[in-house]
């Protein structure tokens, strides 16, 4: 996140290439995210567990938005 810490961020990943087989590797997330000129407004935040800090909300939940 940029505006703090997402512990469940690498275990998005993980499930991606994993769970999914979207992947081999995480570095090809890399190069998809440098292939895409825009993400048409479209966001992941996956806070499964809460965000860490600044913002300690251990309330907060993942969500995809601007579909």
């Amino acid at each position: 996140a940029l505006e703090g810490s997402v512990g469940i961020a690498g275990a998005a990943v993980q499930w991606l290439r994993d769970g999914l087989g979207f992947i081999s590797n995480a570095a090809e997330l890399e190069a998809m995210a440098l292939a895409v000129e825009s993400n048409g407004g479209v966001y992941f935040v996956p806070a499964f567990n809460g965000l860490f800090a600044p913002w300690w909300r251990d309330d907060a939940r993942g969500v995809f938005i601007g579909f």
